[in-house]
Order: C-alpha cells, then sequence, then structure tokens
C-alpha cells in the first residue's frame, strides 16, 4: 500500500531541491540541502529506505534523487555519511 503522505513530501522536497539547484541565480542549494538532510536520514533510520512500493515509482525516484544530489556537510557540522 502506497503511503500517499510520505509520497508527497518526498516529491515536494525533491521539487524545493531541483528548484534551488536549476536556479542559476541562487545559491539555496547548501541550505535546502541542510532541511533534507536530517530528514532523509531520519526517515531511513525509522522506516527503512523508501521504495516504490512504500512511495510509488515516482516517490522512490525523488528518494534516490535526494540522496544522490545533496551537497557534503562539513565534518565539523557532523557525520557525512551517505544515508
Amino acid at each position: 500500500m502506497i503511503d500517499e503522505a510520505l509520497r508527497a513530501e518526498l516529491l515536494r522536497r525533491m521539487d524545493k531541491d531541483q528548484e534551488a539547484r536549476l536556479d542559476e541565480e541562487s545559491d539555496r542549494f547548501p541550505e535546502v540541502d541542510a532541511e533534507n538532510l536530517p530528514w532523509l536520514k531520519r526517515l531511513v533510520a525509522e522506516r527503512g529506505w523508501p521504495g516504490s512500493s512504500l512511495v510509488g515509482v515516482d516517490g522512490a525516484h525523488a528518494m534516490w534523487l535526494l540522496s544522490s544530489t545533496r551537497t557534503p556537510i562539513p565534518r565539523s557540522s557532523g557525520t557525512v555519511s551517505a544515508c
């Protein structure tokens, strides 16, 4: 069964992420990454990696995109490990 709320949140975060990255006039993507990283880590810790059976194909794609395009967090700010 698809978790529509989680799917919608992943898609919302992906849209915000891509908007920030594709805006050549802006440097907001590190801020967006800083919002997404703790959320992604918490999601994976609590529920595991959300695949297509949980969030649909587009939600799974959003998860992959969010986890693969984030800016590394400096070591002084915490861990740099992937989700």
